[in-house]
């Protein structure tokens, strides 16, 4: 292919005021050449333009010809630099000399971190942990990329570069990130530049396809054993007891949290933290026969009957004078500017700072509910973590061998109390939960031959 050269000329025809423009041409063997205008103008050309149009030396003979000769030098390298630009970031493309000076005429696409707080704008509509996951993962890129990047150079070779500095390099609090770590920063960065692509005017579906974010090679993942509880554990964790005057929550008392969320079929932190007296359906005495609220995170409607073990530990936070609107759990605050997000919808239609007000103090309160939890791990001596969510893989375990032991269960209704969207996430998390059991197949083999 040819080499593009870049030549200094001056416009044949001065303008109004007696000017000519100063101009770069594009040139390419074979190829029309291209003309791109730059802001320096010369006032006299006849006398000071320098026929030979040596580097450096394109005006002479003139007051200012230092000034103008270096704001003409700085305009050759910034068409050059561009150029190279845009070639790096389409090199497959082939760029004439008419089509780069067309480009130039259309002015130089936006910044590509200009496009991302665009649509991070936009994000702020949705949950708020899910626009947190998307401005980290674009914040870990701003950090890694130049600053000027174009839109137009985000391109699979820049991704796959990415990818390899993710892999090589340590988290800030150190160690390395995994597969699957990696693997979920790139799917919210190819979210993100749909999003870019759909605001520039292209389809959805065109917008998928044109993202490099995805033609990449999917790094493995080493999917570590979810962390959960068999109920004789569960009866040995409830009954110890961990004293300590410098716990905001007692470690009795994040258990205590803990098995409500298990006892709710697993229901999540966010949801524990939030739970309302209006949730609770009441019998004649007053007490909680049944639970109807949405989650959180994807508004999916849970009712489910409160049978009497449940029963007997809402009693721990149960007070006959609390308003329909109080929470249950004396963590959160019945005044906050959250508290009037009564229902799904109303949190839907939250203003950004409630929504960031509410997700924080959900925070706040898990950190200090799982940093509880710990001296009940080492006391009972378990070797994987003690966490509340945790309560919902000991759920969703508990379900599934009841399911497999010939229960009246089925996966659908695993489902239904998990509240995942889609029968597949249903099935990958009960998957992970499962132990191979090797008694039946050992028996079969063994077992019958022996004396």
């Amino acid at each position: 292919m040819s080499r593009l050269t870049y030549h200094i000329e001056l416009s044949p025809k001065p303008d109004k005021t007696g000017r000519s423009t100063v101009s770069i041409r594009l040139h390419m063997k074979g190829q029309k050449p291209g003309r791109v205008l730059t802001q320096v103008k010369i006032d006299t050309p006849a006398t000071c333009w320098n026929p030979k149009k040596t580097w450096g030396q394109w005006v002479i003979k003139h007051p200012d010809k230092d000034r103008l000769n270096t704001r003409i030098k700085n305009e050759h390298n910034r068409v050059e630099d561009q150029v190279e630009k845009w070639q790096a970031a389409e090199p497959t493309a082939i760029f004439s000399p008419l089509l780069l000076a067309e480009r130039f005429r259309a002015g130089i696409p936006e910044l590509y971190f200009e496009w991302i707080d665009k649509v991070l704008v936009d994000a702020q509509d949705q949950a708020y942990s899910t626009y947190v996951n998307k401005r980290s993962a674009a914040n870990i890129f701003r950090t890694w990329a130049v600053a000027d990047l174009l839109l137009a150079s985000v391109t699979p070779v820049l991704v796959r570069q990415y990818q390899d500095y993710l892999v090589r390099s340590e988290k800030e609090y150190g160690g390395r990130r995994v597969g699957l770590t990696i693997n979920t920063m790139l799917d919210r960065m190819h979210v993100l530049h749909q999003a870019i692509l759909i605001k520039t005017g292209i389809s959805p579906k065109q917008a998928f396809l044109l993202s490099p974010w995805t033609d990449v090679i999917r790094l493995k993942e080493v999917k570590t054993q979810r962390a959960k509880l068999h109920e004789t554990t569960i009866e040995q964790v409830a009954d110890l007891r961990v004293t300590s005057r410098h716990w905001r929550i007692t470690p009795t008392e994040a258990f205590q949290i803990w098995m409500l969320a298990h006892l709710f079929a697993g229901m999540r932190f966010s949801d524990v933290i939030q739970l309302r007296y209006a949730h609770f359906t009441l019998d004649a005495e007053g007490h909680p026969t049944q639970l109807r609220y949405r989650m959180l995170k994807t508004g999916h409607l849970v009712h489910m009957p409160i049978f009497e073990e449940a029963r007997q530990l809402l009693q721990l936070w149960w007070r006959a004078d609390a308003g329909s609107t109080d929470y249950l759990l004396p963590y959160m605050d019945n005044q906050g500017v959250y508290a009037k997000l009564l229902t799904y919808d109303d949190y839907k239609a939250a203003s950004f700072a409630i929504k960031r007000k509410l997700y924080n103090t959900i925070v706040h309160w898990n950190r200090k509910v799982n940093l509880s939890l710990r001296p009940l791990k080492q006391a009972a001596g378990l070797a994987d973590k003690l966490t509340m969510h945790n309560a919902r893989h000991s759920f969703a375990d508990r379900a599934r061998r009841m399911m497999q032991q010939g229960g009246k269960l089925t996966m659908y209704d695993i489902q239904m109390m998990l509240g995942h969207s889609r029968f597949k996430t249903t099935e990958i998390y009960t998957k992970d939960l499962q132990e191979p059991d090797l008694i039946n197949p050992m028996q079969a083999i063994f077992g019958d031959h022996q004396d």
